[in-house]
């Protein structure tokens, strides 16, 4: 199903949101770690520690699928600026961010691991119900990538198997904020929620595939759900969804195209007030 050009009906171009890395903090003071590259792998330590970014989401998008001999596609222009916000350690040869002086160890906890699911729950649905619901985005329906359905059999596998206490999101916290976002985003701003749902759904299936297996050994006693299966191979459902962001951003005009560009380090931030929950 092809969608809709999207026009904004209420559109402004976002400000700039000037961080120190690749991934915006969502608390003033909060430590950043940064996400390891290839020669700074991560691992497990005595104390059950891994390295994982606490202020922000697994890099990685996938790679691109631009002909060699065609002009750059729209998600083409959102990885390159994406990955500009990588240390050049991380990505070589496009990163240009300023790696940070400390790398503290990250602790996942069982209980703070479920809570992440539970918020981050919060967030899938909301981006599946906004593609069901308005037709400018049904080419974003029924992809298999989504996680609202792998998340819910998760989370009732994690309280029965260790006894864990469910802690239901509330209007404040994190991933109660960043629905509320995408809502607003998918009506005001579609090329800034389509940035939004790249990057989460994206970078998930990459970077957030590797921690989801660090913190399995760390803390879940090896135990990986569902919230890290899909149905048929992942590069396949990925290619498909590329199709139509590729369609539908090619419609746009270079200010919508901005505007979704420079929405990426808000959707760092916004992830990574949800994988903190983990070691909180």
């Amino acid at each position: 199903m092809v969608c809709k050009r999207i026009t904004p009906i209420s559109f402004c171009l976002l400000p700039v949101i000037h961080i120190p890395t690749m991934y915006a903090t969502a608390r003033p003071n909060a430590t950043r770690v940064f996400l390891p590259t290839r020669r700074d792998s991560i691992r497990q330590t005595p104390s059950r520690s891994v390295r994982i970014p606490r202020s922000g989401h697994g890099h990685g998008h996938g790679t691109t699928m631009t002909e060699n001999d065609g002009p750059p596609k729209f998600l083409d222009e959102l990885r390159q600026y994406a990955m500009a916000l990588h240390t050049k350690e991380q990505a070589p040869g496009s990163g240009k961010a300023e790696a940070p002086k400390e790398r503290k160890p990250f602790q996942p906890t069982k209980a703070g691991v479920l809570r992440f699911y539970e918020e981050s729950k919060v967030v899938y649905d909301a981006f599946e119900d906004i593609v069901l619901q308005d037709d400018r985005y049904a080419c974003l329906r029924n992809t298999g990538l989504e996680r609202g359905p792998a998340l819910a059999e998760d989370i009732d596998y994690m309280v029965a198997t260790w006894n864990l206490t469910r802690t239901p999101p509330t209007g404040d916290s994190a991933g109660s904020v960043y629905a509320a976002k995408v809502r607003d985003l998918a009506v005001s701003n579609p090329p800034a929620f389509i940035c939004h749902y790249y990057n989460f759904y994206f970078a998930h299936t990459a970077g957030g595939r590797m921690i989801g297996k660090q913190v399995s050994e760390a803390a879940l006693d090896g135990w990986m759900g569902a919230f890290y299966k899909w149905d048929g191979p992942v590069s396949s459902l990925l290619n498909n969804v590329r199709d139509s962001l590729n369609e539908m951003g090619g419609a746009w005009s270079e200010e919508e195209k901005k505007a979704s560009m420079e929405e990426t380090p808000a959707t760092f931030a916004m992830a990574g007030s949800l994988m903190r929950l983990m070691a909180e």
